[in-house]
């Protein structure tokens, strides 16, 4: 009885320790996938922090490029509004220029309030400047008109004025009258070097207004 008992003993014995062996091993078994893992996540850490140290240095980069992307973009946007200013400026300073030079003949200046900024700003100053130069030719073609009449008053008057101070009673009919058609060439022909002469009284010199 007490001999079946031990047996009985010694076989529970031997089963709780295979349980024991095989929990053992399993717990070993657990702690290898644990170092395994622990070695992943090692790894992971070093990968995530090298990534990121990458990253950063790459925000580094992007930044000053994108630093110099818009130094670049203000110098030319500073740029291209300073040539534009400088345009507005020629374009306004052209058209002022121009209107003086017809206040002479009628024509009122350009009024500029302000420098403009922009060739937009000049556009209107343009257009009024090309609007006076189109109303140019109707008035160039009147003073035209009326310094032809005065010169051809001057020559005639100078003329006149000629014959009667050497003869005061000389008569003035002929004039009056006008041309004998058949006496006409023949007496432009006689006439040509003394017209050369008195031309040379009526030569606008460069000293004229």
């Amino acid at each position: 009885m007490r001999a079946s008992k031990l047996a009985a003993a010694e076989a529970e014995l031997e089963e709780d320790r295979k349980s024991l062996d095989k929990r053992e091993s399993h717990a070993a078994n657990m702690e290898k996938q644990l170092e395994r893992q622990r070695d992943s996540l090692k790894k992971l850490k070093e990968w995530a922090a090298q990534r990121k140290a990458e990253l950063k240095e790459r925000s580094r980069e992007v930044e000053a490029t994108k630093a110099a992307l818009d130094s670049r973009v203000q110098e030319a946007v500073r740029k291209l509004q300073e040539d534009q200013r400088v345009g507005a400026q020629r374009i306004a300073d052209w058209a002022t220029e121009a209107s003086l030079a017809l206040v002479p003949l009628g024509m009122s200046p350009i009024q500029v309030a302000e420098p403009p900024a922009s060739i937009a700003d000049a556009l209107p100053v343009l257009n009024s400047a090309s609007d006076r130069l189109r109303r140019l030719e109707p008035v160039l073609a009147s003073q035209l008109e009326a310094k032809g009449c005065e010169l051809i008053r001057m020559v005639a008057e100078h003329i006149l004025t000629c014959l009667r101070s050497h003869d005061p009673a000389i008569s003035l009919a002929p004039v009056v009258d006008g041309l004998v058609a058949e006496t006409e060439a023949a007496a432009r022909d006689s006439m040509r070097e003394v017209v050369d002469f008195v031309a040379a009284y009526f030569k606008r010199e460069p000293a004229d207004s």
